[in-house]
């Protein structure tokens, strides 16, 4: 029996500021990151306290260049240690001019910061690191965000997969959307 899952396209994007290595002002630069999301099994995503899905895309980082391959995933409303915040944490690896990188993201989903249940969904707290002797070295950090209009061009792109049948696709879509929202609700109207 096939898996039936769910996909989807996101589009996050801003300014970050990457530290100088004579400790004067940071320069900024323009980090995009474009990312296809596979959930390939809906059931076992549901199931799982971490909600990890797989992310294929490619990342815009003014310092290294366009259209970088990553390759990573995503983990959708896990727990946070307080329990009363959701975490959407983002991990993308990358490699230029044979180093690599990992980009690490959260968004924090928290009624604690206000009712702005549009923000807190939406913001990337970003780090960029490269993989150094030993461990990884910080090289670049800031916040991007989904906008209004990709938000909503986000939502045109949620398809339902592993199933030729068109009720079956659309029913993976509604259990996805509704667990979005039940998430969301349990930490806004709890």
């Amino acid at each position: 029996m096939p898996q039936i899952g769910v996909r989807f396209h996101e589009l996050m994007k801003g300014w970050i500021a990457v530290p100088q290595a004579s400790l004067e002002d940071s320069e900024r630069a323009w980090l995009e990151l474009r990312a296809d999301v596979y959930i390939e099994n809906l059931d076992a995503f549901l199931a799982d306290d971490g909600h990890r899905g797989q992310l294929v895309g490619t990342i815009d980082f003014g310092r290294f260049g366009h259209s970088i391959p990553a390759v990573g995933h995503v983990e959708l409303f896990t727990m946070s240690a307080d329990s009363a915040t959701r975490l959407m944490r983002y991990q993308a690896s990358f490699v230029v001019n044979g180093l690599e990188y990992k980009m690490i993201g959260t968004k924090y989903v928290a009624k604690s910061a206000g009712p702005n249940v549009w923000r807190h969904t939406t913001t990337l707290f970003t780090t960029i690191a490269r993989n150094g002797p030993g461990d990884y070295v910080f090289v670049a950090a800031g916040v991007i965000r989904l906008s209004f209009w990709q938000g909503t061009r986000m939502l045109f792109t949620l398809r339902g997969t592993g199933s030729d049948s068109l009720a079956t696709r659309s029913k993976a879509v509604f259990r996805f959307v509704k667990f979005f929202a039940s998430e969301v609700s349990a930490v806004y109207f709890r």
